[in-house]
């Protein structure tokens, strides 16, 4: 999925209230109390840096790698100080070894295809040392099934512009979402600016199908937590975070 310009461009303006750095330290506390040890970090699916820019001012050695060259530049911008390589993914090779690889804010969703989900695991694997770590967050299927997205309207504000973002999610199958965005850029003066829409196609999963081709890729299943908290996720929980280790 590459997010379009205008997306890209009031991208973190939407998401303004959530939370990066809470779930950095989640995520870094989670695997202090799992004694695992790293320096060395590859991020899959960075945006616009939000993730990345707090483990690099903790001092660890980050690269990253985004599709969309707008989140790109929006991340050099806000001086994240670390590289994100334009690339896919999937695609993705570069000549160094890394401790752990994190994907976060649900990128592995976005490979809804059988052969994506398999390059998101080869790309991670080729990365990696040996007995190195793989972290990631994904939609949850007891939780979606349970909770269900639904259509929703939010609005967000700075000094400069009023987004009025809508949702309207559509049912493909069992595993898979198309959802849909419309929104209506303001300015302060409540005046209509221009509009654009977004269509995203997701994919939720269950866990053992994401242990199953983990573990053909090499990787061994360590854990699975609540999102900021390290119980099991129940049917009540829209999202999860997992972690393996490759073999």
């Amino acid at each position: 999925m590459i997010y379009r310009k205008f997306y890209s461009k009031f991208y973190d303006l939407v998401y303004f209230k959530k939370n990066y750095k809470k779930e950095i330290s989640f995520l870094l506390n989670l695997l202090k109390k799992k004694q695992i040890k790293f320096k060395k970090i590859l991020e899959l699916g960075s945006g616009t840096g939000s993730h990345g820019k707090y483990l690099k001012k903790l001092g660890y050695d980050i690269i990253g790698v985004e599709k969309s060259s707008q989140m790109i530049k929006i991340s050099k911008e806000k001086n994240i100080g670390f590289k994100i390589y334009n690339s896919d993914l999937k695609k993705f090779r570069i000549n160094k070894k890394f401790d752990l690889v994190i994907s976060l804010f649900h990128v592995i969703n976005y490979m809804t295809k059988k052969t994506a989900l398999n390059k998101f695991f080869d790309t991670a694997h080729y990365h990696l040392k040996k007995k190195g770590y793989l972290i990631f967050d994904t939609w949850y299927t007891p939780g979606v099934n349970f909770i269900k997205p639904s259509k929703r309207t939010k609005i967000f504000t700075n000094k400069e512009f009023k987004v009025v973002k809508k949702v309207f999610p559509k049912k493909i199958d069992e595993s898979n979402f198309e959802i849909n965005y419309k929104f209506n850029i303001f300015n302060k003066s409540s005046k209509l600016l221009f509009k654009f829409f977004e269509k995203h196609k997701i994919r939720h999963f269950d866990i053992n199908d994401l242990i199953l081709v983990a573990k053909k890729k090499n990787f061994q299943y360590l854990s699975i937590h609540k999102q900021l908290n390290e119980s099991k996720p129940s049917k009540r929980d829209w999202g999860a975070i997992l972690i393996f280790k490759k073999i």
